[in-house]
């Protein structure tokens, strides 16, 4: 995935990103993981990527995490436009009500953006309504 993004890049560099994005899977997969809420894009899980074997144990490994601290929720291709199609964001937010939530964005380029969470929230919250219910997404998966 990372090869075939809009940068070419070195052979170092894809090997860095994939590092990264592992060690973050590390962390979300884990027994003191922090609470995740993803709503994830039917178009991502149709799109076949690694051939059916992997896809099929990305599939699996989706369903184990949605359970516990994890929830998962698809946004099905029928809702047409929505406020995530300009692409992914993450909010996160913090225990402590003193912290200001942030929202992360990975971009074309080199370096991610990030910003308080003021309108990242918003869309969030209007992105969980139309999409698929938790139990419903389970049961696709």
């Amino acid at each position: 995935m990372v090869r075939g993004g809009p940068l070419e890049l070195e052979p170092d560099e894809i090997e860095r990103r994939v590092e990264v994005r592992m060690n973050r899977q590390r962390l979300l997969t884990g027994p003191d993981r922090p609470q995740l809420w993803a709503i994830i894009d039917e178009a991502a899980l149709r799109r076949v990527m690694g051939g059916p074997e992997v896809r099929r144990a990305q599939l699996r490994h989706l369903e184990r995490s949605a359970h516990g601290r994890t929830t998962l929720q698809i946004l099905p291709f029928g809702i047409g436009p929505h406020p995530g199609t300009t692409g992914p964001f993450i909010v996160l937010g913090f225990p402590e009500a003193t912290e200001v939530d942030v929202v992360y964005m990975e971009t074309i380029g080199r370096e991610p953006v990030g910003g308080q969470a003021r309108g990242g929230e918003a869309v969030q919250d209007r992105l969980r309504s139309p999409a698929r219910s938790a139990q419903m997404t389970r049961e696709i998966c």
